[in-house]
């Protein structure tokens, strides 16, 4: 995707973010239908070394993945780039992500390469995709509050 399509895509998530919190409510079922699309995207082996290597010369609390979200091809996707190229307006290293319900074709190693704080089993994870699915619309409803994603 070029940096337009990209653009172009954020620009359409946040029309219609705005369009709800400025009280279109139609744009809750719009809203709604796009997160109901996927319970997850996807982040390989590879994704992961080329981040520690744009990374590799940032302070370690400096050190992040930004995740922004967009509407392509009908289609809720993620957009990741790493800190450092973010500040810089180096966009020559974002990631696409689809958002997905499939499970990932991989084999789990037993040590893993990234880690998350606090880390998140499996079955933790299943809970969390479980209750966002029951509270879905309410979720909707308290981010009127606040910002989505942020």
């Amino acid at each position: 995707m070029t940096i337009e399509d990209i653009y172009h895509a954020l620009r359409k998530w946040k029309t219609l973010i705005d369009a709800y919190m400025s009280g279109n409510k139609d744009s809750k079922s719009e809203i709604m239908k796009y997160l109901n699309q996927g319970t997850h995207f996807s982040v390989d082996e590879s994704d992961i070394e080329e981040w520690k290597k744009l990374l590799k010369d940032t302070e370690d609390e400096r050190k992040a993945i930004h995740a922004y979200v967009g509407i392509d091809e009908d289609q809720l996707k993620f957009f990741l780039i790493d800190s450092c190229s973010d500040l810089y307006a180096d966009f020559e290293h974002i990631f696409v992500k689809q958002f997905s319900h499939r499970s990932p074709d991989i084999t789990i190693e037993k040590v893993p390469i990234v880690t998350s704080y606090p880390p998140i089993s499996s079955e933790s994870a299943i809970s969390r995709n479980f209750t966002f699915n029951m509270y879905c619309s309410d979720w909707v409803d308290a981010q009127k509050g606040g910002d989505f994603f942020s």
